[in-house]
C-alpha cells in the first residue's frame, strides 16, 4: 500500500474515532462549554468597553503586544469581540491539543493493540497518520467552538454578521498551522511513554518549558521560534509574505517534531 494512503486510512480512522466515542461526546461537550465561556469573556470585553476604547489606543496596545505596526493597524479595525476570541483560544490551543492527543499513541503502546496496525501500515505512516488525525480532529473541534461564539455573539447584538463573516473565518484560519505544529508536538509525547498519564504530565512540563524558553529569547531580543502559537505576529500580518513566512514556520516546526517522533517510534517496541 502507497504511504500516503497508508497515512490518510490512518489519520481518518483517528477522526472517526473521535466522533463515535464517548471521548468523542466529552470533547463535543467540551467544545459548547468552551465556545460559551468565550463568549462571556468575549462579552465581558465589550462591556468593559472593548469597542468602545479609541482606534489609536487599540493600536497602541496592539503594537506593544506583537511589536508591528502593520499588524496593530490591521487588529485595531477588527471588532475587540472577534479578538478575544482568537485571542484566548490561541492562548489556550496547547491544553486543549494535549488533552485531546496525550493518549494517541502512548495507550497503544499501553495496551499493545499497536501491532495490530504496524504489521499493515508503515510506523512513520502511522505516526503521521496519528499526527494528521489530531490535526483533523482539533480543526473541526475549534471551527465548532468558533461557530458557536459567534453565533453568540451576534445573537447578543455584540457583532454585526457582516463583520463576523468578513474577520471571523480570517482569524480562525490562522488557527490552522499553528494546531498543526502543537499537534505534532502533542503526539510526540504520546509516543515517548506507555502510560498515557506519563505522557499527559511530560507534555504539560514540556509545553511550560517551552513557553519559559520564548519569553528569555524574546527578553534577549534573539529569534523566538520554540513556542508555536506566537506564530500568530506574522499569521495575523496583512502582508501575504509575512502570512506565508508564519504558515511556513508551523509546518517547518511540525516537520521537524514529526521526524523527531518518527526517528524515536521507529526503535519502540509494539
Amino acid at each position: 500500500m502507497h504511504p500516503l494512503r497508508e497515512i490518510s486510512l490512518v489519520a481518518g480512522r483517528e477522526l472517526l474515532r473521535a466522533l463515535r466515542s464517548a471521548k468523542g461526546l466529552a470533547l463535543l461537550v467540551l467544545a459548547l462549554l468552551g465556545a460559551v465561556l468565550l463568549a462571556t469573556l468575549a462579552s465581558a470585553v465589550n462591556d468593559m468597553g472593548g469597542n468602545g476604547v479609541d482606534a489609536t489606543m487599540r493600536e497602541s496596545a496592539y503594537r506593544a503586544m506583537f511589536g508591528d505596526a502593520a499588524v496593530a493597524r490591521r487588529l485595531a479595525q477588527i471588532p475587540a469581540a472577534l479578538i478575544t476570541v482568537d485571542f484566548a483560544t490561541t492562548a489556550l490551543l496547547p491544553l486543549f491539543v494535549l488533552l485531546v492527543g496525550f493518549d494517541g499513541v502512548s495507550a497503544e503502546l499501553q495496551h499493545r493493540t499497536l501491532r495490530f496496525f504496524t504489521v499493515r501500515t508503515r510506523r512513520p505512516s502511522y505516526y503521521l497518520g496519528k499526527v494528521l488525525g489530531l490535526f483533523a480532529v482539533v480543526t473541526a473541534t475549534s471551527a465548532l467552538v468558533h461557530l458557536v461564539a459567534w453565533g453568540v455573539l451576534v445573537a447578543r447584538g455584540l457583532l454585526s454578521l457582516q463583520a463576523t463573516l468578513s474577520w471571523g473565518p480570517l482569524l480562525w484560519l490562522t488557527l490552522l498551522p499553528i494546531s498543526l505544529a502543537w499537534s505534532a508536538l502533542a503526539v510526540l509525547f504520546s509516543s515517548l511513554f506507555r502510560q498515557p498519564f506519563l505522557a499527559l504530565i511530560s507534555g504539560f512540563i514540556g509545553y511550560v518549558a517551552l513557553a519559559i524558553a520564548q519569553a528569555w529569547l524574546t527578553h534577549e531580543k534573539l529569534p523566538a521560534l520554540v513556542y508555536p502559537s506566537s506564530f500568530d505576529r506574522w499569521l495575523l500580518h496583512p502582508s501575504f509574505t509575512n502570512v506565508v513566512t508564519g504558515v511556513l514556520l508551523s509546518v517547518g516546526f511540525a516537520a521537524v517534531t514529526s521526524s523527531l517522533g518518527v526517528a524515536i517510534f521507529a526503535r519502540r517496541d509494539a
